[in-house]
């Protein structure tokens, strides 16, 4: 999955340029405990123990991003490793978030450690919301970058995971 980190790279450098073109010339020292990150932590923890406890191998789900239309994307899953992908409407260019569930899991931990000691003057506030499933997958990330003084949001980016089927083996 190349094109997944290669396009979550091009997401990353274009969320900093929109970032970079809303600054308001305010170079004012902040402290970092200024910058404030709303992502529950143990709720993601709990959830992704959950998850694993039920040692769930073969399955798939849909993703898709919600700020572009299209680009629904299945993913097949065998023994826990992707085994296809398959785009299920015209493709517009997001590639796959992620190919598994504990690959959502991850990129979602990931996303919160890039985050969490975020000491730079361009954002106040970061947002990562996840709404899980009754498998207790990950079904719905909502990720909102913003500074207090922007008139516009500094950033989003909403996927949405569906159709989750386990595969009996």
């Amino acid at each position: 999955m190349k094109n997944s980190k290669m396009l979550t790279g091009i997401f990353c450098v274009l969320l900093c340029a929109v970032i970079s073109a809303c600054d308001d010339g305010d170079d004012s020292e902040r402290s970092a405990s200024e910058f404030k990150i709303n992502f529950d932590l143990n709720e993601f923890t709990s959830q992704k123990a959950l998850w694993e406890a039920q040692s769930i191998q073969n399955y798939s789900f849909v993703q898709q991003y919600q700020y572009v239309p299209g680009d629904p994307i299945k993913c097949t899953v065998e023994n826990g490793e992707c085994v296809s992908v398959e785009y299920l409407e015209e493709y517009h260019g997001n590639g796959v978030y992620a190919d598994s569930v504990d690959g959502i899991y991850q990129r979602i931990y990931d996303t919160y450690l890039e985050w969490k000691d975020y000491d730079k003057n361009d954002l106040d506030f970061v947002v990562i919301d996840v709404e899980y499933g009754e498998k207790h997958n990950p079904v719905n990330i909502y990720i909102n970058m913003n500074n207090d003084k922007m008139s516009m949001i500094g950033g989003w980016c909403e996927i949405v995971f569906r159709d989750l089927v386990v595969i009996e083996e």
